[in-house]
């Protein structure tokens, strides 16, 4: 039986093909040779950087453009060159996080597809025999992603890029990719919901958006909202409890988001220093959710692990739990130490203890299992 979806990747190789075809696709069977033994020209890439500062700026503005007004070539082949690595690793790491299994998926809707950044780590997962819908309203972005794309699609899969989303189908998975932040909020739970309501019976929606702190509340609120209005829907990533975000409710000024660690390939270094952008981590806020399924056990690390006098301190949300536990350096253990260990967004199993004297130390008796470990050592 086939294990789950994207079990065994290379994720540096596939950041390496992914950039040595954009660059083939975009410049030429010659810049490629170029770039596969060193660096592209800087006169080459420039007028891109320029592009990207531009665009940057777009983006963390409030409510401005978005991708699909994106009209001039440079910017969607600037685009393509830096973010589509990127979010590229994103959708990668989040499939995994879905746990699907390969031989489910017959029916897929990229949206917000631009250069076809999901699909292709559909793709490189092992999606085969598939109908995927890729959709983004940029004529520009559709443009490349029907260069790309064919190159990346080996496995028989048929690829239909469109303007819009097919009425009346369901989707074993959907991936949206970046389409929230130029809505309003009523549009954002209006979207959301009616790709919600396009999931098959075990259908997974993936939702990935900027890890700014505006998104992110917004994304954290609409989970609330969604989960309330469709009880059938259950959350896989990054809760493990359904109820709603206790993050959300008790700050103004916290929002849930992850960041990972990768080893930067060679053109987005390239670009990172033309433009000054710095990439050696890429940050994220996502959320996953199935049709059907269950919860996953354990709780979730939320914040970056603290260090202090009193020992160490693991911010965790999970069933019937959200708040701070210290291991002192005195109870450390064998058995507690993937508490130890544990970073942002790692799921360990633990015994949340009664509320005692400061309520906050974990027994030296406790033990602490990592059930999921995102960066390994």
């Amino acid at each position: 039986m086939p294990g789950p979806f994207a079990k065994s990747r290379h994720p540096a190789r596939d950041l390496a093909a992914l950039e040595t075809l954009a660059v083939e696709v975009l410049f030429g069977p010659a810049a490629a040779e170029k770039f596969s033994s060193g660096k592209l020209p800087n006169s080459l890439l420039s007028p891109y950087a320029d592009a990207l500062k531009k665009l940057s700026q777009n983006y963390v503005a409030p409510r401005t453009r978005s991708l699909k007004e994106i009209s001039a070539k440079i910017e969607a082949e600037a685009y393509a060159l830096y973010f589509l690595p990127i979010n590229f690793a994103k959708f990668d790491f989040l499939l995994r996080q879905a746990e699907l299994e390969i031989s489910f998926i017959r029916s897929v809707l990229d949206l917000g597809c631009g250069p076809g950044t999901a699909t292709m780590a559909g793709l490189a997962a092992g999606l085969s025999g598939a109908v995927v819908c890729a959709v983004d309203h940029s004529r520009q972005m559709r443009e490349i992603a029907a260069k790309l794309l064919p190159h990346w699609n080996t496995t028989g899969n048929e690829i239909q890029i469109t303007e819009s989303v097919p009425r009346n189908r369901h989707f074993d998975l959907i991936m949206a990719g970046n389409v929230l932040g130029e809505l309003s909020l009523d549009e954002q739970f209006s979207q959301l919901m009616s790709l919600a309501s396009s999931l098959g019976e075990g259908g997974i929606l993936i939702v990935l958006e900027p890890a700014l702190m505006a998104n992110t509340r917004n994304l954290m609120h609409l989970r609330d909202l969604i989960l309330r209005s469709d009880t059938q829907l259950c959350p896989l990533f990054p809760c493990t409890r359904k109820d709603d975000c206790p993050m959300y409710s008790q700050s103004t000024n916290e929002w849930c988001h992850g960041a990972l660690r990768w080893k930067e390939p060679s053109l987005v270094k390239q670009l990172d220093h033309l433009t000054g952008f710095n990439k050696h981590r890429i940050k994220y806020s996502a959320l996953i959710l199935c049709r059907g399924g269950s919860l996953k056990s354990g709780y979730r690390v939320v914040a970056p692990p603290k260090k202090s006098k009193r020992g160490r301190t693991l911010r965790l949300c999970g069933p019937g739990y959200y708040g701070e536990r210290v291991l002192a350096g005195k109870d450390r253990t064998a058995s507690n130490k993937p508490f130890e260990r544990a970073q942002l967004y790692d799921r360990i199993q633990i015994e949340i203890v009664s509320e005692e004297s400061d309520g906050s130390e974990l027994e030296a008796a406790i033990g602490a299992e990592c059930l999921v470990r995102l960066e390994e050592d």
